[in-house]
Order: structure tokens, then sequence, then C-alpha cells
């Protein structure tokens, strides 16, 4: 890192949060700065102004960053940075072993070398809206100082792996064609009983295609056709009916809050409203109920 003036005074502000593989950093240097840091190698990076002006090169091509735009950088590829004195950035940081391995599962073959990104993403578009909700759910219990469950993270870590899949250069997020593999039968039934049997537990889609056997992409074929369902969709299910169980044996000075993080719910609006579809009433009416008998 160079100050571009050297006259000026570093006021340097880092905040992060770590979400498994996933790191969020909040951070700005305070001054006019060119960074160098050469190839990534060991992650992948997304970069997003929140304030003030920056510049990015990649592979000899430059790019203008501002707020409302966010660029995406491959590890193989040299990156140099121009950070202006009133730039405060989000970066994202994805461990790269395990975005690939996320990778691997998700499309059902492996990439030869890094997966090519795009450079830019406009966060006004459909792939940056989702992304820059995610960030918005993400930060809000780093923000109120809440200790975060670990199934919740794990979550996260999910969400944004998939986010960032989703701005491959080339990629299409309608392409649902068949995978390259064809699973055993019995896949489904594998993965059913697993989560029946570890719901609680912070379970990841890695653990579910190990348990399968077969690629991300062939199980959600199977799961759709025999289920009519995901397997993350039937991870709620199952959560949602031992939160029912919870709230129907609640104790004294038990919460719906507590007991909804409990089993992996991180948005309680969310839940609430995916509880009340499911069983006809809100959490809280069936906890009312447990207690008036």
């Amino acid at each position: 890192m160079h100050m571009v003036d050297r006259r000026g005074c570093l006021d340097t502000r880092i905040s992060q949060f770590e979400c498994r593989a996933v790191t969020l950093v909040d951070m700005a240097y305070g001054a006019d700065v060119m960074i160098n840091p050469g190839r990534l190698d060991h992650f992948y990076l997304i970069q997003i102004p929140l304030s003030g002006g920056a510049r990015v090169v990649m592979n000899g091509e430059e790019f203008e960053c501002r707020p409302g735009m966010a660029t995406v950088q491959d590890p193989d590829v040299p990156l140099q940075m121009y950070w202006g004195k009133g730039c405060r950035k989000l970066v994202l940081r994805f461990d790269r072993a395990r975005f690939e391995r996320f990778a691997e599962l998700n499309h059902g073959k492996t990439f030869p070398r890094t997966i090519p990104m795009m450079p830019m993403l406009d966060l006004t578009q459909p792939e940056g809206l989702a992304l820059s909700g995610l960030i918005q759910a993400v930060s809000t219990f780093p923000a109120a100082q809440t200790i975060v469950p670990a199934m919740i993270t794990s979550h996260w870590e999910l969400c944004l792996m998939s986010a960032l899949f989703m701005m491959r250069a080339g990629s299409d997020a309608s392409d649902h064609g068949p995978g390259e593999y064809r699973g055993p039968p019995q896949a489904v039934r594998r993965v059913r009983d697993y989560i029946e049997a570890h719901a609680q537990e912070d379970i990841d889609i890695a653990d579910i295609c190990k348990v399968a056997g077969v690629p991300l992409r062939t199980l959600h074929h199977q799961f759709r056709h025999s289920l009519g369902i995901t397997p993350l969709q039937l991870l709620r299910d199952i959560r949602l009916k031992r939160v029912r169980m919870d709230l129907l044996g609640a104790r004294a000075g038990s919460s719906v809050t507590s007991i909804a993080l409990d089993w992996g719910f991180d948005h309680l609006g969310r839940f609430a409203a995916s509880y009340k579809k499911r069983f006809g009433e809100t959490p809280r009416e069936t906890l009312k109920r447990t207690r008036v008998h």
C-alpha cells in the first residue's frame, strides 16, 4: 500500500464479521491510497463502495467503482486498487477452496482452474438486489452485538456463496438442465432420514450431498420428482414441525424468538409467515394456547 499524498494522514477503520468461509469487512483508509496485492490466490473478493470512489484494475483493465456497483475479483487475476480519501467499502472475502467445492456440488462438475467471474455487478439488477438483501440480513446481528447461532451462519454462508456463484461469467440463473450424473434412487431417502435425525444441528449443503452421494443438481431433480420440494425446503418444513412441538411443550419463560432461533430461523417475519401458512395460526397463538392449558 502506498500513500498518494504523503502529506495525508491514514485514519483506517476496519470492522469484520466471520460467517464460516465468508468474511464481511466494513473498512475505510481515510486517505488516498494505492494498493497492489497482485494475485489473491486463496480467495475470491467482492468489493462494494458505500461512499466515495475507487478504481480497480484487474488484469490490466480498469473499472470505476461507485456506490450501487460491486466488483468481483478472480483469485488468479492480478489486482490493483485506488481508494479515494472518502471511500468506504464493504468487502466480502470467500475462501477459494470452500467456494469452489460448493460450486462443484451445485453445478455437478468440476471447473478448470478458477471459476470465471463477471468483473462488475449492478446492485440494482436482480442478482445485485439479492446480494444486497443478504448483506442487510447478515449485518443485523453483528450490529446488535448478538451471538449468532452456528446454524444461522451456516445458512448465510450457503446463501452468500449462491449469490457469488450467480456472478460467474456466462451464468444463467434459469439454467436448470439435467445433471451429468444419475444418482441411486435411495439418495432422497438417505437425505430425508439424515435431516430428520440432525435437524437441530449445523447442516450445510456439503453435508447433504455427502449423505446423498450425488451432486446437488441431481439431488434437487430427484427431490422435486419424488417430493415436489428441495432438500432445504424439507429441512425448513421439518424444523417448522419441531418448533411447533417445542411451542406446544414450552415451559414458563420460553419465547417464540428463542425457540425459532434454536431451530435456525433468523428472519422472524418470514418464519412467522411460514408457520401460519403451515399450521393456520401464528407461533404466538400456539404459545398462548400452551400457557392457557
